[in-house]
């Protein structure tokens, strides 16, 4: 994520095992900062709907900026 060329921008990003889901934000400021959610794990409480709504944000912030 550090090596990408469009600094101006956040970059996202998704870490998954499969069942375990934890997204992150990249910010660049003076010093990179992350930011990390807390993991979502499916089949417990209504995490796979979460998990789907964040994926749509997150589509329709990438698609809105090609």
């Amino acid at each position: 994520m550090l090596a990408t060329p469009h600094r101006d921008l956040p970059l996202y990003g998704l870490v998954t095992n499969g069942t375990d889901f934890v997204f992150l934000k990249l910010m660049f400021q003076d010093v990179p900062r992350y930011a990390k959610s807390r993991q979502f794990v499916l089949g417990q409480d209504d995490d796979l709907e979460k998990v789907l709504q964040i994926m749509k944000q997150l589509a329709e912030v990438v698609g809105g900026r090609c």
